[in-house]
């Protein structure tokens, strides 16, 4: 996609925990959003050695604040999550209300089922989006700076919901701007700098004496 990235190539493995990082404006939004479907692109996706299908993926976008308005509950949203596993019009299931309630409580928010999405703060909305990626049990998250608005207790058990996700063979590509968690919770970062991608583990990609360009950017992100 000229003007914001092209030329670029990366295959994960099923059960990897990549994180993506970069400059602010370097396209990870856009590749996030080419991945789902959400933008054209001239490239192929392929995920488990066939173009993605209904249910194969869930994705966590940036939270814009109009999405709050809704006149819908936090248990709601989460439900949506299920739509893959049934008919347009059927109703949840045993397991399907099972699952719902797990990805609630994997993201600390057991007691707000009912609470409406104008009355949460943003970290709590942030964790109810993550909530219904979890819930939907795809085979591929993406998610688009899942951490954003969470304190560090919440970003944490996040992660080990994602970790419980990867043990049983569950890809995960996250967005993250905070090179902290990067390094706590990601085994392997690639680093997009608009024609190219750097792969490698944390303690490659995100070096304390940063060598050329990227790395400087992406060092320049952790002040």
């Amino acid at each position: 996609m000229p003007g914001v990235f092209e030329g670029i190539g990366f295959s994960i493995d099923p059960g990897e925990m990549v994180a993506l990082v970069g400059p602010n404006g370097c396209g990870k939004t856009t590749l996030l959003r080419c991945l789902v479907g959400e933008l054209p692109m001239q490239g192929t996706v392929v995920i488990h050695g066939s173009r993605p299908r209904r249910g194969y993926v869930s994705y966590v976008p940036q939270v814009q604040r109009w999405e709050r308005d809704y006149p819908i509950t936090v248990g709601e949203v989460v439900a949506a999550g299920r739509r893959a596993h049934r008919c347009l019009f059927g109703r949840l299931s045993h397991h399907d209300r099972e699952a719902i309630d797990a990805a609630i409580e994997e993201v600390g928010l057991p007691d707000l089922h009912r609470r409406p999405l104008s009355h949460l703060s943003g970290g709590q909305f942030r964790r109810v989006l993550i909530a219904r990626a979890l819930a939907q049990d795809a085979d591929v998250m993406l998610l688009d700076e899942p951490f954003a608005g969470l304190d560090r207790d919440s970003a944490l058990r996040v992660i080990d919901a994602l970790r419980r996700r990867v043990a049983r063979g569950v890809t995960v590509l996250a967005s993250v701007h905070e090179l902290d968690l990067v390094r706590i919770g990601f085994p392997r970062v690639l680093g997009l700098d608009r024609s190219t991608v750097h792969d490698g583990r944390p303690g490659d990609i995100l070096n304390d004496e940063p060598v050329g360009m990227f790395r400087a950017q992406v060092a320049a992100l952790a002040l």
